[in-house]
């Protein structure tokens, strides 16, 4: 539940917006706000028999998803390249767990593809390595300070973040590590 009820309702903005603009309900919880992605192959599996009666081992499901995957690797570095290419992106990245492990959700989103990576680092290494440490565009972002590292770009700062990060100056809420 949104404790501000000038929030309610509007577009979600915070640390794991992952940009999208999505609509949330007024009265959503952050349960129902926000969808995790698992995948268990045994449950796939038993879906595949009891609505088909075609009967597959979770491991030859885990094979053709490894065959799906390298299949679409072109795709993949042709959205990385358009992205690349873009003259602006917005970056963000969210919590994410592998196996347990602390990882980051990536997104890039360009004016024409979107590009997501998980990862195990936060760090500025990573959006470097897709856009290149001398990317010129117009960089969108919430202000995470290794954005900064892009000199030769243009950064424009998240709204929704700095008119957040003011209105706590003014009540004398503001991080101390940010004044």
């Amino acid at each position: 539940d949104r404790p501000r009820a000038r929030d309610r309702g509007k577009a979600c903005a915070g640390k794991s917006t992952l940009n999208r603009l999505e609509l949330t309900a007024v009265g959503a919880t952050p349960r129902s706000r926000y969808k995790k992605i698992v995948a268990h192959q045994d449950k796939i599996a038993t879906f595949f028999f009891t609505a088909w009666r075609l009967g597959v081992t979770p491991s030859t499901l885990t094979r053709a998803l490894k065959r799906l995957a390298k299949k679409g690797e072109p795709s993949y570095e042709e959205i990385a390249e358009a992205v690349r290419q873009s003259p602006v992106v917005y970056p963000d990245e969210t919590g994410w767990k592998i196996g347990g492990l602390k990882s980051w959700l990536w997104t890039f989103v360009g004016e024409d593809a979107t590009f997501y990576t998980i990862e195990f680092s936060r760090g500025f290494e990573v959006a470097k390595a897709l856009l290149g440490e001398d990317w010129e565009g117009v960089l969108g972002h919430d202000g995470w300070a290794p954005y900064d590292k892009f000199c030769d770009a243009l950064h424009q700062q998240c709204l929704t973040h700095l008119i957040r990060r003011c209105e706590e100056a003014l009540q004398g809420k503001l991080d101390p590590r940010l004044r």
